[in-house]
């Protein structure tokens, strides 16, 4: 790993513990291809915590002024970002503030609170989870709105382009449950609605997700994400942020990690909630206090963290093992590699439209490969057979 990729590793929520791990080092700032640190920075959603562990370590007069003003900009956009979602969600209330009072909030719509300053969590939407009914509430409001709608397994995504905003504005409606990809019956519990406190958003009434079942979806959502090829070529597949986010809730939050996982079982996520305990390993080395009982489960699903969705069903193997992709800047060229594209536009186009954001033909279905891994899940990460795992993954591998 070069030192941009290293000094993007080791950002903590906190720049002063950011600049403790870079002074640690023994470097002055002076080995850095900075150009490289400000693409990863982008990529991972951190400019503003990058910007901040600059300014902490005394280094921000030897980077060049194009890259620190970039980081700076969009570290403000993060700001504006979230200032125009607040306004966004206002706007629904006002049409229907009984609804919008019992939507709950996660993800970055929750978690932003957590980071010392609003800069420090880039966003792109805001995500909402309700009930079949109360979308049906929303659902017209939002035309009323001028949003346009893009469909997806877990429930409409509505976009809206407003004047002077710094992004088309984005509300991701999440129907019953939060899952991105899998959804079985069991995975669409009341729980995810009910196990809920209040939590203002903009001064509105409404709420958010409990810290076990946001801790739940993070590590489950990263995995989504992280086997999606469509997501590694957009960028926003191996995030730093989702991983700071877990650290940001268990540092600021009490989670049990039985509790995680009981439910995780119980929802039928269990396989993925493994495979996103093994991502967070490899971003960042170890699970934050408080889920630390569950490392083990890293070793049960190795093998499947290798693999992703391609397009029209098919799943693969990444050539470049995921603890060697994550920091490197050419992610989208090992993933036109991978489906033995070439890259250009023509190649990988034809799966994905743009404009509307959407998938072209059959989908990806990530689902698989948890589907793969659940057998091997054991029943208590306490109580995991490491021999038994790896035979299991050399089974697969064989197969």
């Amino acid at each position: 790993m070069d030192r941009a990729a290293q000094l993007i590793s080791e950002l903590d929520a906190d720049p002063a513990v950011t600049a403790q791990r870079w002074a640690s080092g023994g470097s002055h700032g002076t080995d850095v291809h900075w150009p490289d640190f400000l693409v990863l920075a982008l990529q991972h959603r951190v400019p503003g915590l990058a910007l901040d562990a600059l300014r902490e370590i005394g280094w921000f007069g030897r980077v060049s002024l194009s890259i620190t003003d970039d980081l700076a900009r969009r570290a403000t956009s993060a700001r504006l970002r979230q200032q125009e979602l607040e306004t966004a969600i206002g706007e629904l209330y006002d049409r229907e503030p009984e609804v919008v009072s019992r939507c709950v909030l996660f993800k970055g719509a929750n978690l932003y609170g957590y980071y010392r300053k609003p800069e420090h969590r880039l966003m792109s939407d805001f995500d909402l989870l309700m009930s079949d009914d109360d979308h049906a509430a929303l659902a017209p409001r939002f035309a009323e709105l001028g949003y346009w709608i893009k469909d997806s397994l877990n429930g409409p995504t509505y976009f809206r382009r407003k004047p002077g905003a710094v992004a088309q504005l984005c509300i991701d409606a999440h129907i019953c449950g939060p899952a991105k990809y899998s959804r079985p019956a069991e995975a669409l519990s009341a729980e995810w609605l009910t196990d809920s406190l209040p939590a203002p958003a903009n001064g509105l009434p409404c709420r958010y997700m409990s810290p076990d079942l946001q801790a739940l979806n993070l590590l489950a959502h990263s995995h989504e994400h992280a086997a999606s090829w469509i997501h590694a070529v957009l960028d926003d597949d191996i995030r730093l942020i989702r991983a700071l986010d877990l650290e940001v809730l268990c540092a600021g939050s009490t989670v049990s990690a039985d509790d995680v996982w009981q439910r995780a079982r119980r929802f039928g996520l269990a396989a993925e909630v493994a495979l996103g305990v093994w991502l967070q390993a490899q971003i960042r080395g170890a699970l934050p206090a408080g889920l630390t009982p569950l490392t083990p489960l890293a070793d049960t699903v190795a093998e499947f963290g290798e693999t992703f969705a391609a397009p029209a069903g098919a799943v693969a193997r990444w050539s470049t093992k995921v603890a060697d992709r994550i920091f490197r800047t050419d992610r989208i060229e090992l993933a036109f590699a991978d489906l033995g594209l070439h890259g250009s536009a023509a190649d990988w186009l034809k799966y994905f439209d743009m404009e509307k954001q959407v998938l072209i033909g059959p989908r990806e279905e990530v689902e698989k490969i948890a589907a793969a891994a659940r057998d091997r899940v054991p029943d208590d990460p306490a109580h995991v057979d490491r021999g038994r795992s790896a035979a299991m993954a050399s089974e697969h591998t064989a197969s």
